[in-house]
């Protein structure tokens, strides 16, 4: 007797077991962890634009300063004399309190902080690195 023809549309469409289904997702993962923890953390910050800026206080001013992920990067009050700089995903959200007694610098440049971003004493403005 000879052997009866397999229906290639048919043997394809069998479901797996659900424990070969567990044992593929849970190597899938595994892989993926794997592969994600060789990945330098440096690496994977140079996929998201960077920007560094400098804030100068002349006088007291509330400032917020947030990275493009949420993080906050500065939340607290400058006063006269001090100089914080910082660096983070692009674009930077800042909020200052007292605008007028801070001066920007952004990769090394001065940054005016434009009219348009004033609000009486108050700035809420978006910093990019170019």
């Amino acid at each position: 007797a000879e052997p009866e023809p397999v229906d290639a549309a048919a043997s394809e469409s069998v479901p797996l077991p659900d424990r070969v289904e567990t044992a593929l997702a849970t190597e899938t993962a595994s892989l993926a962890t794997a592969v994600a923890a060789t990945v330098p953390q440096e690496a994977a910050s140079m996929l998201v634009p960077q920007v560094n800026v400098e804030l100068v206080y002349s006088g007291d001013c509330w400032t917020e300063v947030r990275d493009a992920a949420g993080r906050s990067l500065f939340f607290d009050l400058g006063t006269e004399g001090r100089v914080v700089t910082l660096a983070g995903d692009e674009p930077l959200e800042v909020v200052l309190g007292a605008s007028d007694n801070v001066s920007i610098a952004v990769e090394g440049r001065d940054y005016p902080i434009p009219d348009t971003a004033r609000r009486g004493r108050m700035a809420r403005l978006t910093i990019h690195s170019r």
